[in-house]
C-alpha cells in the first residue's frame, strides 16, 4: 500500500490534481506510522475513497474548499498515529 499511495503522491500534482498528492501524502504518513494495521485500516480507506472522489469530481483545483476540508480532515486523523512514532 505504501508503494501505492507514494506512486499517487507523486503522480497527483503531475496529472493536476495536487490533492490527490496531498491525500497520498497523508496516507503515506499514517502507513509509516508503524500502527497497528486493523486500527489505520478504516482510515487508509477513507484516504482511499477521497482520492476517487478528488479524481471522479476532477477537483483540480488546489484551492477548492471541499478538497482542502477533507484534505485537511484526513491529515488532522492521522497526527494521533504519527505522533506514536518512536524516533531513534
Amino acid at each position: 500500500m505504501l508503494r501505492r499511495y507514494g506512486d499517487l503522491k507523486g503522480m497527483g500534482t503531475t496529472y493536476g490534481y495536487p490533492l490527490v498528492s496531498r491525500v497520498a501524502a497523508s496516507a503515506c504518513l499514517l502507513l509509516t506510522a508503524n500502527s497497528d494495521l486493523a486500527l489505520t485500516l478504516p482510515l487508509l480507506e477513507a484516504h482511499a475513497a477521497a482520492i476517487t472522489v478528488l479524481i471522479d469530481c476532477e477537483i483540480r483545483d488546489e484551492s477548492h474548499a471541499e478538497g482542502q476540508r477533507l484534505a485537511h480532515e484526513l491529515e488532522v486523523q492521522v497526527q494521533p498515529f504519527h505522533s506514536r512514532v518512536v524516533r531513534l
